[in-house]
């Protein structure tokens, strides 16, 4: 029954949605490959050995990083397994082909259509079917039940809005959720929203959050040759990271003034969509001021004067952290919800993210409690900046890798429960 309601509601909203993104990938100039994959368009692996087969969904870049740690102990524990990825977005599937490269496939996650599933999960037969944080799709786990996988939910997370929302379809989200064995959630707040929707006790786990554990696993950051030939000593670098439309000109319009006292401040821009780079540089530009293009900088150039850069290329963030003063984590001066503000931490520096960070509040607890990061209104942004660039607390460092050292674990708990459910 549920199969026939989902995909009845599916195909009407597929009917509105497709052509209003082709319309919008064309205006972009964005290929059509990603829309191919949609529809379950792509050829499928044909060296995988059928059982062995792990398929694991991370919507976005955040939790395609956060799952590192995990998968690095599944390769290493139990070596006959083989991995797929899926996505929602073109920044997660370009990092996983980073830091995934012996993956068998990398896809687009396709419309939630029974025919589309069954294809892939015929052919592949997952033994595994991992799920990052969020994105419940009732098509995708019911089939993947189908063919005899087991289904877990890692780094689990439930906001409250999309809590009420399946409280109000709660048989239909009994049907989504009665397809996952295993719930490894991030805290004991997600654990009673889960609880809340009739999910029994011994299916749910506290494992802590992943993001923590991949900031410390991962490799560190490589030198980034190009920055040197533009850094000059005594550069502070502001790193300004993450942003969404209409917060680079709000956080600017703060910080001008700074850069009129300070003449060997700069500030290093890196907008969260890459498809927004060109448009931000032209933004820029128009504010009068010296502004790099990453993508451009000569390295002919060396001690190249300019205030402004724009970081037009993915997966530069660690290193540029790693060379700035302070960093200033977007998505929270307008209403989104912030982002991973603990990546800063790790390269112990200070961090100021605005109030809307209502999609990471632990973290936000965490940098506050260990006193590594500053919660500040846009108006308040030229001082808090303002201040960090004069004095750092002595023991600031000691706080960020002890912030570290008391939360890390989430990956070995998660490990340790996918080892038990494929043992079973």
């Amino acid at each position: 029954m549920w199969t026939f309601i989902h995909t009845l509601f599916l195909a009407l909203g597929a009917v509105v949605y497709l052509p209003l993104h082709s319309v919008k990938r064309w205006r972009q100039g964005r290929s059509s490959a990603a829309l191919s994959e949609r529809l379950g368009w792509v050829s499928l692996p044909q060296d995988v050995n059928q059982g062995s087969v792990v398929w694991v969904h991370a919507v976005s870049l955040g939790e395609t990083k956060a799952l590192f740690p995990v998968i690095q102990k599944l390769r290493t524990e139990k070596p006959e397994l083989e991995f797929v990825f899926s996505f929602a977005t073109s920044t997660a599937k370009e990092e996983a082909k980073r830091l995934y490269p012996f993956a068998k496939g990398y896809y687009y996650f396709p419309l939630d259509f029974p025919w589309i599933w069954r294809r892939f999960f015929n052919h592949l037969r997952p033994r595994l079917v991992i799920l990052s944080e969020t994105d419940f799709w009732y098509e995708f786990l019911h089939s993947a039940k189908k063919v005899g996988a087991i289904t877990v939910l890692v780094n689990g997370k439930i906001s409250n809005n999309s809590l009420k929302m399946f409280q109000r379809v709660r048989p239909y989200a009994d049907a989504i959720f009665s397809h996952i064995d295993h719930f490894y959630l991030q805290n004991d707040i997600y654990l009673n929203r889960f609880a809340e929707l009739g999910i029994s006790k011994e299916r749910m786990h506290v494992t802590g959050n992943l993001k923590i554990d991949s900031l410390v696993s991962t490799e560190a950051p490589s030198p980034l040759d190009s920055l040197n030939q533009i850094k000059k000593d005594g550069d502070q670098i502001v790193v300004v990271a993450s942003t969404h439309p209409g917060e680079e000109k709000l956080i600017l319009d703060s910080l001008k003034p700074l850069l009129e006292t300070h003449p060997q401040l700069k500030i290093w821009f890196a907008p969260r969509h890459p498809e927004r780079f060109l448009n931000v540089f032209k933004d820029l530009q128009k504010e009068g001021l010296e502004t790099l293009l990453y993508s451009k900088v000569d390295k002919g150039h060396q001690g190249q004067d300019y205030r402004l850069l724009l970081l037009d290329k993915m997966g530069l963030l660690k290193s540029c952290f790693s060379e700035c003063h302070l960093a200033i984590v977007g998505g929270s001066f307008v209403p989104v919800g912030g982002h991973n503000i603990l990546e800063v931490t790790h390269a112990e520096r200070p961090v100021l993210f605005g109030p809307y960070m209502h999609t990471q509040q632990e973290f936000v607890d965490l940098a506050l409690r260990f006193k590594v990061g500053e919660q500040v209104e846009i108006n308040r942004l030229q001082k808090a900046v303002e201040k960090s660039l004069h004095s750092v607390d002595p023991a600031f460092h000691e706080a960020c890798r002890s912030l570290f050292k008391e939360s890390q674990g989430a990956a070995e708990l998660t490990y340790s429960g996918i080892e038990s459910c494929l043992k079973s």
